[in-house]
């Protein structure tokens, strides 16, 4: 496909107004769920994140990458993702702060919550988590 071609399709997909890239999708990925954005004036792709202690990054393909800590016990302990999978969360990865011998899992992720546990009968252990989805 000739360069001019690929121009006239990333012109009929991105609203320069907003510079946020349309609900269309390009083989299959939908950029408008990665909120993918083009800096209008460095003319680079960015994509929409939230860089706080309970973040997220989404990817140019569409991937959604999320992270954050949550106190748990045997007992307590949803993770509440900062925003929606747009379709499915697929993985949950842990790792428990400044606790020694305490066995943790997450179970049942869905698009806006992962249940986490440990076995901690008392006091809340400090998780942290990532999740990735799309």
């Amino acid at each position: 496909m000739a360069a001019n071609n690929l121009k006239v399709i990333y012109d009929n997909v991105i609203d320069y107004g907003t510079t946020t890239v349309s609900a269309d999708s390009v083989a299959g990925t939908s950029y408008a769920a990665a909120n993918l954005k083009k800096d209008a004036k460095s003319q680079t792709w960015r994509s929409n994140n939230s860089k706080t202690a309970n973040g997220y990054v989404f990817l140019a393909n569409g991937v959604l990458h999320q992270w954050g800590a949550v106190l748990a016990n045997t007992t307590t302990g949803n993770a509440t993702f900062s925003i929606a999978f747009p379709t499915a969360c697929q993985s949950v990865v842990l790792s428990v702060i400044g606790s020694s011998n305490v066995a943790y899992q997450a179970a049942s992720p869905n698009t806006t919550v992962a249940t986490i546990r440990t076995t901690s009968t008392t006091t809340g252990v400090n998780v942290q988590y990532q999740a990735i989805g799309y």
